[in-house]
């Protein structure tokens, strides 16, 4: 069922009914105008993504199979999400069709929606609506092409706005990734940040890049809104077309880019971490271990993300990955492929903070994990490690201990840990090198998640060696035996770890090799000269 049969069946039935009637024949003619003709293109769109889509579909399959309620009920949180996300092109596709009688609409357009919505899930084909939407417009309207930079030859800095939905914290790995490429990009190029902004995390990382900006606004997720955005710009005088480029940064951008694209010669979207990708995984672990009362919410958070993470990557005009292996999951699903841009060591934070800190000498039989605990890949992995890896090592090795260092909510784990004297859980750390040099063995138990884990980098150029699963090494390729250790089992892991800590040669060798390693492929300085080639093409 396509959507011009959908539209009209919809306009013919319900509570609709007055509205088809006023519009008349004016919907048939331009659906049939605009979309008939779009047929061969959605089936080949179609055709590049069914392996990808496929995966995705058989996920949603099995976690809603018993959920009917969650697509019934209008008011859930991924009717909510998605209809932020989706409704507003949506409504100017009924603009379009509707031209000076659009008034009528307005009261109906999300109710139309909603129906529409059913009716392509029932087909598991959210994708093709979101799809058929975006494809009706770009022929009734197409968006502004990236204006000629031939006129930027006459200055040698770069006009960026940054449009984030996190703060460029140091406090996790997302956030000291902007962190870093922001400090770099501001000494050469004028930066403005438009940003969320939360006090407890980020206040330290503020004060840190307190001079970096020209302009910055700071504000809550309730307000980091298209509106408040475009009233900004007005507020600091930056006209229509000021800026050369705006980098849009974390999902929760996505829905700020129509309203930001009058403002740029060119849009961008950093898929920090590939969301989608991460989540898929997590389902399909779920489902491996037959953990299905989660469904219903996972699938929500999957739909959400799924849907923000098609449009980064059909609405902008360069898009960023972090590994090669997110830069394919991209280009499976959407048919863009993005350039991809590592996640590289902090001067400020990694390397100068290693350099002073080389006289702190491992302490005998302690193990460390940094991670920021509000990211729930490391509460997956933690809760892997201390059920099954952490008793087998204790076993072995009795005066072992294990230092979880970082922010976030560590409630659940240290549950899981409840009057075990070995675990030691650090909380947020102004400076997290020592706690790694403190380390004779520091761990990636990752069992979820996308995107690139700068833990293994900055445990590598500390000259620490670390066990790691298959997934805490993609997009970083540490040769497993000599740099790293990789193990998926937990008795593999467990055995890792104990030979890491009682075979003072091996544990040497590994560290030489690992700090080496990541000397020569992450340092900045060729990663931020790449980007703003990208900014700049």
């Amino acid at each position: 069922m396509g959507l011009k049969s959908i539209v009209d069946t919809m306009f013919r039935t319900g509570p609709l009914r007055s509205v088809r009637l006023k519009l008349n024949d004016k919907i048939d003619n331009k659906l049939n105008e605009f979309i008939q003709p779009l047929n061969s293109t959605v089936c080949e769109a179609r055709d590049l993504q069914i392996n990808a889509i496929r995966l995705i579909q058989d996920a949603w399959n099995l976690a809603i199979v018993n959920h009917n309620q969650v697509i019934a009920n209008q008011e859930n949180t991924f009717y909510h999400n998605w209809f932020s996300l989706v409704h507003p092109s949506f409504r100017q596709a009924l603009i379009k069709i509707s031209g000076e009688k659009y008034q009528d609409i307005v009261p109906y357009s999300h109710l139309l929606l909603m129906e529409i919505a059913k009716q392509y899930l029932r087909q598991g084909g959210l994708w093709q609506l979101d799809h058929d939407i975006g494809r009706f417009m770009a022929e009734v309207g197409p968006r502004p092409q990236p204006r000629s930079f031939a006129s930027r030859e006459l200055r040698a800095r770069l006009r960026i706005l940054v449009v984030s939905g996190m703060f460029p914290s140091i406090e996790h790995g997302g956030g000291l990734r902007l962190f870093d490429i922001l400090s770099q990009l501001s000494e050469q190029h004028d930066v403005d940040l438009f940003s969320i902004y939360t006090a407890r995390i980020d206040e330290y990382s503020l004060r840190l890049l307190e001079g970096k900006f020209g302009q910055i606004r700071l504000m809550d997720e309730a307000a980091f809104s298209g509106e408040t955005l475009v009233q900004w710009l007005a507020e600091i005088g930056r006209p229509l077309g000021y800026y050369d480029v705006i980098q849009c940064e974390y999902p929760l951008s996505v829905k700020l880019i129509e309203a930001v694209r009058p403002y740029g010669s060119k849009v961008g979207f950093t898929f920090m971490e590939c969301v989608t990708k991460s989540l898929l995984i997590k389902l399909r672990n779920a489902i491996a271990a037959r953990e299905f009362t989660s469904m219903a919410g996972l699938s929500q958070i999957f739909w959400e993300s799924a849907v923000g993470e098609f449009c980064g990557a059909r609405d902008t005009d360069f898009q960023i990955a972090v590994t090669p292996e997110d830069a394919d999951f991209i280009e499976a699903v959407s048919g863009v492929r993005p350039e991809v841009i590592p996640t590289c060591l902090s001067p400020s934070q990694v390397l100068t903070r290693v350099e002073s800190s080389r006289d702190i000498l491992p302490e005998p039989d302690t193990v460390v994990f940094l991670g920021y605990f509000d990211h729930f890949p490391n509460i997956d992995g933690m809760k892997w490690y201390l059920r099954f890896v952490h008793p087998k090592v204790k076993r072995r090795i009795p005066s072992y201990r294990f230092l979880v260092v970082g922010a976030g909510d560590t409630s659940v784990l240290q549950e899981i840990t409840r009057d075990d004297t070995s675990v030691v859980y650090t909380g947020r750390v102004d400076d997290i090198t020592p706690y790694i040099m403190r380390g004779k063995v520091c761990v990636l138990p990752l069992i979820s998640g996308a995107g690139i884990r700068g833990k293994l980098n900055q445990y590598s150029i500390a000259g620490r060696p670390s066990v790691s699963t298959t997934i805490g090494n993609l997009g970083l390729n540490y040769r497993d035996g000599e740099a790293v250790l990789i193990a998926d089992t937990p008795e593999a892991f467990a055995e890792e770890i104990v030979r890491l800590l009682t075979d003072d040669t091996f544990n040497r060798n590994v560290s030489i090799q690992a700090r080496a390693y990541a000397q020569a492929h992450f340092t900045w300085e060729p990663h931020i000269a790449r980007l703003v080639e990208i900014y700049w093409a």
